[in-house]
């Protein structure tokens, strides 16, 4: 990308357990085939989940570990929760400045936010069968930037 020197894309729905209403941890971080690229639906949502967090910090990290200062932009569709997660993570663990049009992260998406720092924090996710509620999407070839499954 011209002027970029990297960027990562993803690709979730803006759900997390509170906005659900469910019970925090009711829904694990990584479904048990996510070996085969399943993710975690609830009620025909795509919640992000563990590998998510994941690509995030292994890519915030690889820019940290960086001599010299550099801009990071962050963008959703909205702008308002998933965005606002990352934001407020690199800030916490990096020591980044929130700028921009929009700095306030109070909206932030809790699963995302949660997901980020248990993956910094180097605690395992929590796999276990989903229940009913829960269906699963067998892996779809996107075509898209991650060059594999989505």
């Amino acid at each position: 990308m011209l002027g970029y020197a990297g960027s990562l894309r993803l690709g979730f729905e803006d759900e997390y357990e509170e906005k659900l209403g469910v019970r925090v941890g009711e829904i694990p971080d990584l479904h048990p085939a996510h070996q085969n690229g399943a993710r975690i639906f609830y009620q025909g949502n795509e919640l992000p989940d563990f590998n998510d967090a994941l690509r995030v910090v292994k890519f915030l990290d690889r820019y940290a570990a960086k001599t010299e200062c550099f801009d990071l932009i962050v963008h959703c569709q909205a702008g308002i929760s998933r965005s606002a997660a990352i934001a407020q993570f690199a800030a916490d663990k990096y020591g980044a400045l929130l700028v921009g049009a929009n700095p306030d992260t109070s909206g932030s998406n809790r699963r995302l936010l949660r997901l980020l720092t248990k993956v910094s924090d180097g605690v395992p996710p929590s796999i276990f069968m989903p229940p009913s509620k829960h269906a699963e999407r067998p892996p779809q070839e996107c075509g898209g930037p991650c060059g594999g499954w989505c």
